[in-house]
């Protein structure tokens, strides 16, 4: 290139200067050229020896298929095994994204199953607090029943003391009334009673005793009957007035009717025996069970004597 001074400048190394080429650029150029050359004749080398080994395999020695197919195939098959391991690959995917829905699935549904216990549980919690306060209100019933039971033991045991303290008592005021005024078969007559140590058939005949002896007879048995009726708690069927050797007796209608012989009608004394000895005969039935059926009874020592040996009475 010539400069606007009539100068070259060299086209290497873009310097003016007096020769077109400057022998500098001339000498690295060449230097650089023999590097390349070197450099082409090397890989001319390793190409031809690759080459050689190529064609040595014995599988490509004998086959007529060019080295450009060959690698073509080789090529191909390198594909196919990278699809089929492509294709592998995406089914073990596949596999595994079914496996994490299976265990998604599996998840829930224990999840359900923990809600399930839990709610289960919840109830039973519920249930037990519930069967624990009934129990508790149990405990507190039963603690009444037994301060109850206690009590109603307490009563009855009482009650039993009581029973056989009264009892005790009213065999006390039998045997002392039957001291007073004893009664008592006779030792010395059959078929008699002794009322104060007089003797009375127990027929009811009362014709060998004085009028003295028959009054002061019924007034003891009057008063013998009236206080064992209140020992006793048992009411008269007849109302009885004790006058001594004068009482009474009232009927149904209400008419009184004298327990002495003298100076009364034998009816009227009649009836009031009957009277009497229906005293005597209540008394013994309310008293011990026993129904009165022999002809005894129609004598009221006989009833009272049988009152008296009665186990319920204890004398």
């Amino acid at each position: 290139t010539q400069s606007t001074w009539g100068k070259m400048r060299c086209f290497v190394c873009q310097v003016i200067k007096n020769d077109i080429v400057c022998v500098s650029c001339i000498r690295d150029e060449v230097d650089e050229f023999k590097k390349v050359s070197v450099s082409l004749k090397y890989d001319q080398a390793l190409l031809k020896q690759q080459t050689q080994q190529i064609y040595s395999n014995p599988i490509i020695s004998t086959t007529t298929t060019s080295p450009k197919q060959i690698i073509n195939e080789y090529s191909f098959e390198k594909s196919i095994e990278s699809q089929t391991k492509l294709s592998i690959q995406k089914r073990r995917i596949e596999l595994l994204k079914h496996k994490i829905e299976l265990l998604k699935k599996d998840i829930t549904k224990k999840e359900k199953l923990v809600v399930e216990k839990s709610q289960k549980r919840a109830i039973h919690l519920s249930n037990i607090s519930a069967l624990q306060f009934d129990l508790s209100h149990l405990i507190r019933y039963n603690n009444k029943e037994s301060e109850n039971t206690l009590t109603l033991r307490a009563l009855i045991y009482t009650q039993q003391f009581v029973t056989q303290e009264l009892q005790s008592r009213r065999r006390e005021l039998i045997a002392t009334i039957l001291q007073l005024f004893p009664i008592h078969p006779s030792p010395q007559m059959n078929d008699h009673s002794t009322v104060l140590f007089v003797d009375i058939p127990d027929s009811g005949d009362l014709s060998k005793l004085s009028d003295h002896e028959v009054g002061s007879v019924f007034g003891i048995l009057v008063v013998v009957i009236l206080y064992l009726s209140k020992y006793l708690s048992i009411p008269l069927i007849h109302e009885l007035v004790c006058y001594s050797s004068i009482s009474r007796v009232f009927g149904n209608d209400q008419q009184q009717y004298r327990l002495f012989r003298a100076g009364v009608p034998k009816n009227e004394f009649q009836q009031a025996q009957i009277l009497l000895n229906e005293n005597a005969v209540h008394l013994l039935k309310e008293a011990t069970g026993v129904i009165p059926t022999s002809s005894h009874f129609q004598s009221t020592p006989y009833c009272l004597i049988d009152l008296f040996r009665n186990k319920n009475i204890g004398l």
